[in-house]
């Protein structure tokens, strides 16, 4: 029984990743200026390794399940799809956009705390 609150717990806490990690994609998407037809592939290849994190219980990806995503997707893709999909994760990760959608993300939730004090005194 001991396992299974466990497991459920882990579950939890995956889900509540994903979904952040999900709206993290979608504000990034919005945050770049690309073309809607880049923006919609961005989209597509970070939900797709999104959903590899999930499925394989990661919450704190690092560089190696970076690699081993791009070693299970060229057993099943051909190169050029696979660059595409590793060109995404990437650009979220470590493009300078990101830094700056990390800075704008700060501002907001800082932002959001003076507001939300300010009514709190009121």
């Amino acid at each position: 029984m001991e396992t299974t609150t466990i497991q459920k717990a882990q579950n939890a806490t995956l889900g509540f990743l994903q979904a952040n990690f999900e709206d993290l994609i979608y504000r990034f998407i919005d945050y770049l200026d690309v073309k809607p037809k880049s923006a919609q592939t961005y989209m597509i290849n970070l939900k797709q390794f999104a959903q590899y994190l999930k499925d394989h219980g990661i919450t704190q990806p690092q560089r190696a399940d970076v690699i081993e995503y791009r070693e299970e997707l060229k057993a099943t893709h051909k190169s050029t799809t696979v660059q595409g999909y590793i060109t995404a994760v990437k650009l979220f990760f470590n493009g300078p956009q990101q830094r700056e959608f990390i800075q704008t993300l700060h501002n907001i939730s800082k932002e959001r705390k003076s507001q939300e004090c300010t009514r709190k005194m009121l």
